[in-house]
């Protein structure tokens, strides 16, 4: 009789342990499942940091180009009057993501921002890039990898044309529509009534006005038309 109650209490007792183990394994669980649902979130979103090894990792460069306006998100720059060219490159599992596209544009734009040879240089961008009087909107665009451009930097520009002065001989005025280095011209004969037609031409030699036959003739000096900041 006492064996029997002996065994059955460490029955018991061997139940009741397995039972607080087997508590204690779930309770591990459950805490170690919060663990790895915390760290989740930090570790993709650090995902590209964790590459180490470049060679196997996806890489996309972040470019950088001045144009003309061509709106906010252009699939091509293909006029660009400044190319800056590759600016940084980055690796990672997506290295085109929008953190990565953020930070190429504030590259992109300091670049701009710096540049007081071209990009800020109102001359500089009037001359090499419009060439015409005008108020123009120039800007620094910026994208990685195969995404879309995105605008980086504006600069806006007033334009203006200066010299293009013309000097002709006694007797003849200038007139800057004349064929070549022609700029100068004078009446040197009249046709009766009715007149020819404005602008008839005779070759190079002249053209009519009225009933006036005008002849033109070379400058002597013309100084060349520049196209350069109105500031």
């Amino acid at each position: 009789m006492k064996l029997r109650i002996v065994t059955l209490t460490l029955v018991t007792f061997a139940i009741a342990s397995l039972g607080i183990l087997a508590i204690k394994s779930i309770s591990q669980a459950k805490a170690a499942s919060n663990v790895n649902n915390k760290l989740s979130p930090v570790i993709n979103a650090k995902a590209d940091l964790l590459v180490k090894d470049k060679s196997s990792a996806a890489e996309a460069r972040c470019f950088c180009r001045g144009s003309r306006d061509i709106g906010s998100n252009p699939s091509e720059v293909p006029d660009a009057c400044i190319d800056y060219g590759t600016i940084h490159t980055y690796y990672g599992t997506f290295p085109q993501n929008e953190d990565n596209q953020k930070d190429c544009q504030a590259r992109c734009s300091k670049l701009a921002e710096q540049d007081s040879s071209k990009f800020m240089d109102d001359n500089w961008v009037c001359q090499n890039c419009y060439g015409k009087p005008g108020g123009y909107t120039f800007r620094a665009y910026s994208k990685v990898g195969t995404r879309d451009w995105r605008i980086a930097q504006t600069n806006s520009v007033n334009c203006c044309a200066t010299g293009g002065e013309i000097k002709c001989p006694n007797g003849w005025i200038a007139d800057a529509n004349g064929p070549g280095n022609k700029k100068c011209k004078k009446d040197v004969c009249y046709v009766p009534e009715p007149c020819p037609p404005n602008n008839t031409k005779i070759g190079d030699w002249g053209f009519t006005w009225g009933c006036a036959i005008a002849q033109w003739g070379p400058a002597t000096s013309i100084n060349p038309v520049v196209i350069k900041s109105c500031q």
